[in-house]
């Protein structure tokens, strides 16, 4: 991912009057979520940008997340998805006829990380939670962490069962039980358990260490670094239904630079410890045709 400079803040915002009064977000993930989220931040800094009304926020989670893909599919010119890549893994999983190729992609906005989790005092590296066979408990077949345990089975030569359960409550119960070694997600995944002192971080998946709030440098350390060659990176951007016309897209093209500069939105990659990676449609298009590839060939090699 390539990310532009930041824009003048100073900027106005002239495009506002030209999308729908309709405006509607659509968030893939429940409240709390990362994507409900990152959501929640684009409505208040579009307030702050000069929306005149806050945009609700639709959520739309079943289907792990298909249902806002099908929600913005068949939206009006003013659905605006959050989009990650459950937009890649869950059109094959479930076999939804719709996927990204049937919207349109409107900008990449954000990097996250993932991160490995592990209940606490159980294990003081990924080098020692790998020296043996291991139990993950993923929410979803197909997903990223289900990927991301065969990913580091095969980086680390050692056998890694996996547990699926949708219930994120049974998840941790799961791990606090010893049924499970370890999970992966987002820091909002398990802000309470973290601050609770119940799981503890062992490494992220991305290229370079990641603070992140309530954590130290060294809790952050990727996984490349302590000699595991696994990197996985996490990227959200929004997307619209297909057919967009043009002056709605030409809107949110001069509008989301400006949002992003926004106190709102600059609070909440602070709070999250993420940082703006603002990419144009088209950059977002490419990234998306990419990832696609990757995820799919994933995706066979958890089949096979």
């Amino acid at each position: 991912m390539t990310s532009h400079d930041s824009p003048n803040p100073a900027h106005s915002i002239t495009k506002a009057t030209a999308l729908p009064d309709d405006l509607e977000l659509v968030s893939q993930g429940p409240p709390g979520s990362g994507t409900h989220l990152m959501l929640s931040a684009l409505a208040d800094a579009l307030l702050q940008a000069g929306l005149t009304r806050t945009p609700p926020i639709t959520v739309a989670s079943d289907l792990d997340g298909g249902a806002a893909l099908l929600h913005v599919a068949t939206g009006g010119p003013g659905a605006l998805g959050s989009c990650t890549p459950a937009y890649l893994t869950t059109p094959v999983v479930h076999g939804l006829t719709e996927t990204w190729r049937s919207l349109t992609p409107v900008a990449g906005l954000v990097s996250d990380s993932y991160i490995l989790v592990v209940p606490s005092g159980t294990v003081a590296s990924p080098a020692e939670l790998f020296a043996g066979a291991t139990t993950a408990v993923v929410p979803k077949a197909g997903g990223n962490t289900h990927i991301q345990a065969m990913l580091l089975s095969e980086a680390t030569g050692t056998e890694v069962s996996v547990i699926v359960e949708h219930d994120p409550a049974e998840l941790r119960r799961l791990l606090d039980r010893g049924q499970a070694n370890w999970t992966t997600g987002v820091y909002s995944d398990f802000a309470a358990e973290l601050a609770a002192g119940r799981l503890e971080v062992l490494a992220t998946f991305g290229a370079e260490p990641v603070m992140s709030t309530g954590m130290t440098a060294e809790t952050m350390r990727t996984l490349r670094e302590q000699g595991i060659d696994v990197t996985f990176p996490l990227w959200r951007g929004v997307i619209a239904p297909g057919g967009l016309p043009t002056s709605v897209a030409d809107a949110w093209a001069e509008m989301l630079p400006q949002v992003l500069v926004q106190p709102a939105w600059l609070e909440y990659t602070s709070e999250q410890r993420q940082r703006t990676t603002y990419l144009s449609a088209e950059q977002f298009t490419g990234l998306l045709a990419d990832e696609e590839v990757r995820y799919r060939r994933w995706l066979a090699a958890l089949d096979g």
